[in-house]
């Protein structure tokens, strides 16, 4: 994959995905403040799209394995919530379950 391929890629589907270069003239001395404001920008948005994630997981295995696996929990979509679903997931679920609760640990890994 090429150079610009890969850019192009970032851009649309990867970490870039849904953000926008601005370009604007500030004093020098206000310079730092602007950078810091766009990383927590980014950070707020990029957590939120976590959460949601985790949110349409939880969904998911609250559908499919509700009275299985997540009996004796309340699935709720907090961290600790999302931990618990997982583990239960892995501990009385078929390997789809188990796949399923990788994908949570790995978006709870991602969660801040």
């Amino acid at each position: 994959m090429s150079h610009k391929e890969r850019v192009k890629r970032y851009r649309t589907e990867g970490g870039a995905a849904d953000l926008v270069r601005v370009e604007v003239l500030v004093p020098t001395r206000e310079r730092d403040k602007i950078l810091r404001l766009a990383a927590r920008m980014r950070a707020d948005y990029r957590n939120g799209k976590v959460l949601a994630e985790l949110e349409d997981l939880r969904r998911q295995a609250v559908e499919q394995y509700g009275t299985q696996c997540l009996w004796n929990i309340k699935a709720v979509s907090t961290p600790g919530g999302m931990k618990a679903v997982a583990d239960n997931l892995r501990k009385y679920g078929d390997m789809n379950a188990w796949r399923l609760a990788s994908k949570i640990r790995e978006r709870l890994g991602h969660a801040s």
